[in-house]
């Protein structure tokens, strides 16, 4: 099982009530995850270890960052892969490795 599916599994468990199956919202008024709203904020000359480091420190909101670096990471690569980004190597789930990272279509 790769990155982005580890993280598709973590995200049907804990994340999709919040942020709906599609990420473009939920019914618990999570922020979409998905969509021109996301990119504008997570991508374009911003490095991963923004969205990466929201999600460890913010998520989920009863317990926050409850989860080892590892499944953050899983996440991350996850909302990237259904934003339409190209797998590649798995991200790091290291915040400095990840500042390296500038996510761009």
């Amino acid at each position: 099982m790769d990155q982005a599916d580890r993280g598709e599994d973590r995200y049907a468990t804990d994340c999709e009530e919040c942020h709906g199956d599609d990420l473009r919202g939920g019914l618990n008024g999570g922020p979409p995850l998905r969509g021109l709203a996301f990119e504008e904020k997570y991508t374009g000359d911003l490095p991963a270890s923004l969205l990466f480091s929201y999600m460890s420190s913010e998520m989920p909101p009863n317990a926050p960052g409850r989860y080892p670096p590892t499944t953050y990471a899983d996440l991350t690569a996850y909302v990237l892969k259904r934003n339409g980004f190209q797998p590649g190597a798995p991200l790091p789930a290291d915040l400095d490795a990840l500042g390296y990272l500038i996510m761009e279509k």
